[in-house]
Order: structure tokens, then C-alpha cells, then sequence
């Protein structure tokens, strides 16, 4: 049983001494880290541990923390939180810097394993800036945080950053992990992103290799269908379902319900290419026993393939009913990707602006270190400290420039995550009108057919409906409008402060003429048909009193 070692406070000296006889006789007898290994402590147990090492034994003391942290034999993760707030204003690296690189590593680590990603690149970025500093990347601990901060960065979608970090913990001497085949499959994942699936194979195949020495079928699985999502992206489709049956195989085998459902919907959707219509709809068919098993939602790419299948079958309006649905589960999703690009976006400033703090702070110490040795060595010259004087407006407007920088990076980036958002807000209208204008094909050429004349009707009504439907909609309009205002910002004021009697669609075709679009692209925008957009267009250049296209397109060019 695990010794519960709580203090709770000491109301007189006697207290104090009893408590430091009682650590150092458990320190003498049992060994320090035996003692941190079985102690549940409190914030107040902890800090009075540490405050005891620093005085009698301070060349551990950093160490002793780390390892305390490490343990997270804490009562709450408030006293956690806590502890490593007050041990972090008192390291130093008179202590060793061994012991500081670590202490921080473990700091990071731990704010990690909780989730709490920006607080743990902060504690990485340290360790990182000390082991690099004093040529120490050697230490096991440096492939680790490598590790850490390639997996931290592919999560938010910078590949770049995750590669060059996971590169540095292949190529490490001591590559610590718990699971190497977890990294080497995040590996894999980087360069798929990257979209090089030679590399990309490469290291999702040594995943494979250390998930069979590991006899770990579950990894097997995972990994075996991320390489056959690779084959499919190099348009390998046999490779790719052989692939994706051993990834079905293996999940179904670990009680995995989830991914092997996600297989088989794929799996699905390779056989519409192959025109395997009873294997589609097998596959669909225990796909969903399989959610339902896991009390999982069918997802949008359930949805989409099934909409495909019963498009292929001619129940148009099942297959018009599964789309809409498909559309409604990933608009919910779009949210949830913005977020998480936002977040990358954040994630990569504050990674940069930590890296800069880092470096700035590194020079703010040299920079002192500097002025203290010249004002004693030199105390009585006066030129030294008009030197010094120089020194530090050098340093104030090197600072000024970065934040300078720093504040237009975030601008492009901004205004990149704009221009990114309307040019795919673009892509999934036109998306959505050509698979309405496909549907609407296929009933066409039904309706060519001899058939009684109820089913007719229905496949009539059902073309009608088709055909008044648009997807520009008022929320539509109001999302485009917010992000096209982002990257012109002044762009629909001065339209109507010169021309206020401008009508909501015309306004819409000046916006759509900003975007350089072609007629037939506005009219699959709008949901109209070209001769519309002609017409919207004349009235526009009447009202403007303009009298070509061209002097239009000038003018509208000429907003900013």
C-alpha cells in the first residue's frame, strides 16, 4: 500500500524540525525517488519536499521536482498545476543542466498528456533551447521531446514543423518511446500530408515491422489502412482494397467497431468504381451494424456513398435525401475544421512567438552578463557606457521590428485563411449544384422511358423540385459576404455610397465580377441560368451608366 505524506501546514518551529528529521531519516533509509514513487502528495506536501532538496541538496533539486511531476502523485491537478508554478520561479542552472532541460521536458510532458498543447510547446521549446545551447542532444530526453513536438505540430496541420521534429527522433541514437509504431505511423501521416507517399510508405511500413515485433494487431490494422489509403491517392485501387481488408480484418478482431466500419464504407466506395453494386451494398449494409454496434452516428462519408448507390439503383429521390443529409453532417463539420485551422493557425504564432521570447531573453542575458563585466572592468571610461546606451536601443528597435513582423505575419495569415475559406465555400456550392444537375440527368432519361403513368407523375414532380432548388441561400450569402468583406473590406460601401439604388443580386454580381468568375461559374454559383446572369449584368452596367463589359470589370477591379 501506497504512504500518504500530506502536510498541512507548520504552526511553530518545533513542527518544521520534526518534519525535516522525518524527510531526511526517509531520504537517508529509503532513497528519495522511492519516496516520491509512493507518496500522494498534496500542493503543500509537495512544495515542502522540493523546498527541503533545494536547501540541503540543490545540484538535485531539479531533478527531485521532475521526477515529483513525472510521478503525478498528486491529490488534484490543481495542486499539480500549482507545484509546478512554484517550482518553475525557482530553478536554475546552477543546478546542472542536465537537471534543468529535463525538469522542463517533464513539465511539458505532463501539460501534454493532458491536453494542453500550448503550455506544453512553451516547456518543450525550453528544454529544447537548453539541450541545443549546451550541445547536450545526445540525452534521451531530447528524442523525446522531438517526438512530443512532431506530434503536436501534425496535429494542427503544420507537416513541416512535425516532420522535422519526428526526423530528429529517427535519426536519434536513443529513439525513447512507449510506442514507436504510433510514431512512425504519425511518420507516415506527415509525409501523407505532404502528399510524398513514397516516404510516406516507407515509414508506415517500418511501423508495421515494430507492431509485429510488438504483436500488436490493432496497430497492423491502423497502419496497413493508412498505406492503403495511399495506394488509393496513387490511383493503386487493388492494392488499396487488399490493404483495407486486412485493416477490416484486424479492427473487427480488437473489438475496434468504429474503424472497421470506417473500412468498410471505403471498401464500398472503391467497388461503385468497379460497378460491384452487391458488394456496395453489402458493405453499406454492415457498416452500419457496425456503428449502430458502437453506438457511433453514421458519418458523411456513409451518407455520400450511399447516395452514389441508390443513384445507381434510379431511387433518385433516397439518393437526393442521403446527399442532403451527407451536406448537413459535414457542414457541422466545417465548423469543427475551421476551428481546428484557426487553432493550427494559433498554434504556429504562438510556437513562433515562444521561439522568438526564447531567443530574446537568450540575448537579454548576454546582454547583461556583458554590461555588468564592462561596468566593472571599466567602471571609470565613459565611452563604454555611451556604448552600452547604443547596445540597448539596437536591442529596442531590434524588438520593435519583430513585433513589427510578427503583426504582419498574422495579417497574411488572416488574410489567407480568407481567401482560403471563400475559394472552398466556392467549391462545395459548385459541388453541390453539378451533383444536382447529374441527378437531374438521370431523371430526365427516366422519364424517356414507358412506365404507368403514377410513377411518371412522381419522377415529374420529383425533376421540378430539382429544378427550382438552389444552394446560394440567404445563410449562404450572409457567410460569403462576411468572408469576402475580409479580404475587401470596403468593397459593398462604396458601392452603395455611389450607386445606392443597386439591388441585392446586382450587388452579387459585382461581388462575383471581383472574383473574376465566368458567367457559367456565376450562374452554377447563383443557381440561375447564364442568360440570368446576362441580364442582371446589363442592368448593373445601366445603373452604373456604364457602356462596355470591360470599363465594368475596371471599375469593379478599381475597389478596394
Amino acid at each position: 500500500m501506497s504512504k500518504l505524506f500530506i502536510v498541512k501546514g507548520f504552526p511553530d518551529k518545533m513542527l518544521v524540525l520534526r518534519s525535516f528529521f522525518i524527510l531526511s531519516f526517509i531520504c537517508s533509509f529509503t532513497g528519495a525517488y522511492a519516496t516520491v514513487n509512493d507518496t500522494v502528495f498534496t500542493e503543500n506536501s509537495a512544495i515542502k519536499l522540493y523546498d527541503y532538496w533545494l536547501v540541503s541538496n540543490s545540484s538535485s533539486a531539479n531533478d527531485m521536482a521532475a521526477n515529483i511531476i513525472r510521478v503525478n502523485h498528486f491529490d488534484n491537478d490543481s495542486s499539480l498545476i500549482n507545484f509546478i508554478t512554484y517550482t518553475s520561479e525557482r530553478v536554475s542552472e546552477q543546478d546542472g543542466i542536465y537537471g534543468l532541460a529535463n525538469y522542463y521536458y517533464q513539465v511539458g510532458n505532463t501539460f501534454f498528456r493532458k491536453g494542453k498543447f500550448f503550455e506544453s510547446i512553451e516547456s518543450f521549446l525550453r528544454s529544447k533551447s537548453i539541450i541545443e545551447e549546451n550541445n547536450l542532444q545526445e540525452m534521451g530526453v531530447y528524442s523525446e521531446l522531438c517526438d512530443k513536438l512532431g506530434h503536436i505540430f501534425y496535429f494542427f496541420g503544420d507537416y513541416e514543423k512535425a516532420r522535422d521534429f519526428l526526423l530528429i527522433w529517427h535519426k536519434h541514437p536513443v529513439k525513447l518511446s512507449d510506442k514507436p509504431q504510433n510514431v512512425y505511423n504519425t511518420m507516415g501521416l506527415v509525409y501523407a500530408g505532404l502528399m510524398e507517399y513514397d516516404s510516406s510508405n516507407y515509414y508506415y511500413n517500418i511501423g508495421i515491422d515494430k507492431a509485429v515485433t510488438l504483436d500488436s494487431k490493432v496497430w497492423v490494422g491502423l497502419i496497413s489502412g493508412n498505406i492503403a489509403a495511399n495506394y488509393k491517392q496513387m490511383g493503386l485501387l487493388e492494392k488499396a482494397l487488399e490493404l483495407f481488408y486486412v485493416d477490416y480484418e484486424y479492427s473487427l478482431e480488437s473489438g475496434n467497431y468504429i474503424s472497421a466500419a470506417n473500412v468498410q464504407v471505403s471498401i464500398a466506395r472503391y467497388n461503385i468504381d468497379l460497378e460491384n453494386w452487391e458488394e456496395v451494398k453489402r458493405c453499406l449494409d454492415e457498416a452500419k451494424d457496425l456503428f449502430i454496434k458502437a453506438n457511433e452516428k453514421l458519418p458523411y462519408t456513409y451518407y455520400i456513398v450511399r447516395s452514389m448507390y441508390h443513384a445507381s439503383e434510379g431511387v433518385c429521390k433516397q439518393s437526393l435525401n442521403d446527399y442532403q443529409q451527407a451536406m448537413r453532417i459535414k457542414d457541422e463539420m466545417q465548423r469543427d475544421w475551421d476551428d481546428a485551422r484557426l487553432k493550427s493557425v494559433e498554434l504556429r504564432l504562438f510556437a513562433e512567438k515562444k521561439e522568438a521570447e526564447i531567443s530574446f531573453l537568450k540575448e537579454e542575458s548576454e546582454r547583461e552578463s556583458r554590461l555588468v563585466w564592462f561596468v566593472i572592468v571599466t567602471s571609470i571610461v565613459v565611452l563604454l557606457f555611451l556604448t552600452v546606451l547604443i547596445r540597448q536601443e539596437q536591442l529596442k528597435r531590434r524588438k520593435d521590428r519583430s513585433i513589427l513582423e510578427y503583426k504582419a505575419k498574422l495579417a497574411n495569415e488572416e488574410l489567407e485563411n480568407a481567401r482560403e475559406s471563400i475559394n472552398q465555400l466556392l467549391r462545395s456550392i459548385n459541388d453541390k449544384n453539378r451533383f444536382i444537375r447529374d441527378l437531374s440527368s438521370e431523371v430526365e432519361k427516366l422519364n424517356e422511358k414507358n412506365e404507368d403513368e403514377e410513377l411518371k407523375q412522381e419522377k415529374l414532380e420529383l425533376l421540378e423540385k430539382l429544378q427550382d432548388y438552389t444552394l446560394l441561400t440567404e445563410e449562404d450569402w450572409i457567410g460569403f459576404r462576411k468572408i469576402f468583406e475580409k479580404l475587401h473590406p470596403r468593397f459593398f460601401d462604396t458601392l452603395l455610397k455611389n450607386f445606392p439604388t443597386l439591388t441585392n443580386a446586382e450587388m452579387r454580381m459585382a461581388c462575383l465580377i471581383r472574383l473574376n468568375l465566368s458567367n457559367a461559374e456565376m450562374a452554377s454559383t447563383l443557381g440561375i441560368s447564364p442568360d440570368s446572369v446576362r441580364k442582371t449584368n446589363l442592368r448593373l452596367r445601366k445603373k452604373m451608366e456604364i457602356n462596355s463589359q470591360d470599363e465594368l470589370i475596371d471599375y469593379v477591379f478599381s475597389i478596394e
